[in-house]
């Protein structure tokens, strides 16, 4: 009986899809969820890592991104924020170069490196996840669990998504649930979170990338490998 109540709830949610809001933007925030048994071990064994990892969930907490959605398309980036001269954040420098846009018929995922802009081009609606009848509540919504069946090898990736808000798109270019995702959680330790959700914002512009290199993500991996060899021989010398 749970199971067929969980469906309907799904098919419903998609029966409401004609009726959402065009233009929505959800702020996202992002930190790590390391059990609390393991830190104190890390604390007591090994206490500059215990320091290294406490300073790290700092800087990513500072990072905000937003997901724009405006119709059948979304734009994922990165909330750009002036850092002070003697602190400055380099994960929130290193994640501004990356961009995930989905639309009905393509995902974009634009990556800078080196001083150059790629865009890494699949068919949308490639990720296929396996629907889990678990749920919990985020800002007031019933979300349920997927797991993301073709993710990136050593990669567990768990989504939770909110079939009262029929959009399938969600943070970090993830999309194709029946309902928008509101947290992701890789490996269990990295989230991203949704902080407010504005289903009238107005001022969404969802824009395609157009200026970059475009090229896949097997071609992508070679390049970085290439970029990475030259660096490693370039510190041996």
């Amino acid at each position: 009986m749970k199971y067929i109540l969980f469906c309907l709830v799904i098919l419903f949610s998609l029966f409401c899809q004609g009726q959402n809001t065009n233009k929505v933007s959800i702020l996202y925030g992002y930190t790590s969820r390391v059990p609390v048994a393991e830190m104190k071990k890390i604390k007591k064994e090994t206490p500059i890592q215990f320091k290294y990892m406490v300073e790290m969930k700092k800087k990513m907490e500072e990072i905000d991104f937003i997901l724009e959605i405006n119709d059948d398309h979304s734009d994922f980036e990165t909330v750009k924020k002036i850092s002070v001269a003697d602190k400055k954040n380099y994960y929130l420098e290193a994640m501004s170069g990356f961009r995930y846009y989905v639309d009905k018929n393509i995902y974009i995922e634009q990556k800078d490196l080196l001083g150059q802009t790629y865009l890494i081009e699949e068919s949308s609606c490639y990720q296929e996840w396996d629907l889990v009848n678990e749920k919990k509540e985020i800002l007031g919504y019933t979300c349920y669990k997927a797991i993301l069946k073709n993710a990136p090898k050593d990669a567990k990736i768990t989504a939770w998504y909110a079939p009262a808000l029929p959009y399938q798109f969600g943070p970090t270019g993830y999309h194709g649930l029946p309902g928008l995702i509101l947290e992701t959680i890789q490996n269990e330790k990295l989230v991203v979170f949704a902080k407010e959700i504005n289903l009238e914002d107005k001022d969404v512009w969802v824009l395609k990338p157009t200026t970059g290199i475009k090229t896949t993500q097997e071609k992508f991996n070679a390049i970085l490998g290439t970029a990475k060899d030259k660096m490693d021989s370039y510190n041996k010398n």
